[in-house]
């Protein structure tokens, strides 16, 4: 069997205080069958000028200049460019510019698709905060193993937030080919999630391990983690199209879908608590429990609710009012308490 071989695909913009570390810790793996394709995604920094000068002293590395286009557009360009070459057994990975992987990652991937016979595989990722490295505590704990039954396979996926990033995914170019993924280029909140989605539908078998390979540069400044009114956007698609998509596949049982729908209500919770902590006058808040309230799929959600989902209650009957003064008794409560017993 001829050696595998790993594409690495790197969607670049207005990462130059990052790329070094992305390439360098790609071209320093301890597995050297890989090859890199870098997507210049129009960046109008010094970006795409340092992706070429790595690539002419590196011949594994092939960059690909385009216009802005988002993200899952970049990624796309680059996977029709890799399946030219790949074969079959061939892996891709996803890296995002400003982030980097473990030297070792690519040998313990090749490792464990070689045991396990899998065409897509999970893995984990700490997160480096000031250059302070610490692992990711998740929601739900991670799932270790191998799955090969669909409505379990959906269960773990579809109800851990973990598993939404491609960054943490290893995926056979056949399982690709057979996907299509290439033809989902959503610019939207959750495009990881939504590129996965066809993976998800044509995985054969899939294989979790407990390795944190990938290292998620965390800027808790930066607009994508700072949550406030001004840049606050009500947005169900995303969960409203895997919704759809779970309904298409008839694979959940009644029992299947009360566990996803509570979670999803879980979500919506912590939606609507966050506007309840905005710096924002109540009319404005109450603006967006409006909307939430009249949107088709937080309006389904909030109609599965029962007593012990207070907030969205609250939401379905207008108890605007109330929700905000609950809200800020707890964090009042809370903030004593920490206060008192820190």
């Amino acid at each position: 069997m001829a050696e595998r071989t790993f594409f690495v695909i790197v969607p670049v913009y207005k990462v130059e205080k990052y790329i070094h570390d992305c390439f360098n810790s790609i071209l320093n793996q301890d597995n050297g069958s890989f090859k890199i394709f870098a997507v210049d995604d129009g960046s109008p920094d010094k970006s795409g000028k340092i992706c070429d000068e790595y690539a002419k002293k590196d011949r594994r590395i092939r960059v690909i200049h385009k216009e802005n286009g988002g993200q899952a557009l970049a990624r796309s360009v680059a996977i029709i460019e890799v399946l030219k070459e790949a074969s079959d057994d061939d892996f891709l990975i996803f890296v995002d510019s400003d982030d980097t992987i473990s030297p070792n990652t690519l040998s313990v991937l090749n490792k464990s698709i070689t045991e396990n016979g899998c065409d897509l595989l999970f893995y984990s990722m700490n997160r480096v905060e000031n250059e302070c490295k610490s692992a990711t505590t998740p929601i739900s704990p991670p799932f270790v193993g191998t799955v090969n039954d669909k409505a379990e396979f959906y269960r773990i996926v579809f109800t851990n937030p973990l598993y939404n990033s491609l960054c943490l995914k290893a995926a056979s170019a056949s399982l690709v080919r057979r996907s299509k993924m290439q033809e989902v280029r959503y610019r939207a909140i959750g495009e990881d999630l939504l590129q996965s989605i066809p993976l998800y539908q044509f995985c054969k078998r899939a294989v979790f391990i407990p390795d944190t390979l990938y290292n998620y540069n965390y800027n808790p400044s930066s607009t994508t983690h700072s949550v406030s009114y001004k840049n606050y956007d009500i947005n169900s698609s995303l969960r409203y199209t895997v919704l759809k998509f779970m309904r298409e596949q008839n694979v959940w049982n009644d029992s299947d879908f009360e566990e996803y729908l509570a979670y999803c209500r879980r979500l919506l919770k912590e939606q609507i608590l966050t506007v309840c902590c905005f710096s924002a006058p109540s009319k404005d808040k109450i603006k967006i429990f409006e909307d939430i309230r009249n949107d088709e799929y937080f309006s389904y959600l909030i109609s599965t609710a029962d007593k012990s989902d207070f907030e969205l209650l609250a939401v379905r009957k207008q108890r605007y009012r109330t929700l905000l003064i609950k809200s800020r008794l707890h964090f009042f409560i809370s903030k004593a308490y920490h206060k008192i017993f820190r």
